[in-house]
């Protein structure tokens, strides 16, 4: 969807600016799946602002290399890690928790960028210290432009849009 776009966007864009050896601040983006982290949550005995975040990192890169755990937990440490939540509205029964939890990070000096459908959050919470924007909808070039991106070389999608041309 947009929202999921535009947050592995600033991902892309955001890691792509590290290369970038001289800027006066760096800055790590962490792409958090709220799905995933509610996943986390269900089996999850810690608590506390970072202890999730560290709980995150810790389940997301156990299976790679060592290094991107420890990168991650010091950009964390240092301030410098951007949260990027993904889908907040789908949070299921833990939305509240989700976003209680989100407003925790941004006193301790967290970057945090959230992305819910409108419909999905407590509007009145990002009242004060958020930045709220909407985004426009795509339109019917735009998405097939994105979904023709993605799936660039499938026949099935091809196939698709022969099928919609015609009718």
């Amino acid at each position: 969807t947009g929202k999921t776009w535009s947050a592995l966007q600033l991902n892309f864009l955001l890691a792509k600016s590290l290369a970038n050896e001289h800027k006066t601040k760096v800055v790590v983006p962490l792409l958090i799946r709220v799905q995933r982290l509610v996943r986390i949550l269900r089996t999850a005995h810690k608590s506390g602002a970072l202890d999730l975040i560290t709980l995150y990192i810790d389940e997301e890169y156990k299976d790679k290399d060592p290094k991107w755990r420890v990168m991650l937990s010091q950009a964390l440490q240092m301030r410098a890690l951007v949260l990027i939540f993904d889908g907040i509205d789908e949070a299921s029964g833990r939305r509240e928790i989700i976003e209680d939890y989100i407003m925790t990070l941004v006193p301790l000096a967290l970057s945090v960028v959230a992305t819910s459908r409108p419909e999905g959050v407590r509007i009145d919470k990002y009242r004060h210290g958020w930045v709220v924007m909407d985004l426009e909808r795509l339109s019917e070039k735009q998405m097939k432009a994105m979904v023709s991106n993605q799936l660039e070389g499938s026949q099935f999608f091809q196939k698709a849009m022969d099928f919609v041309k015609i009718r």
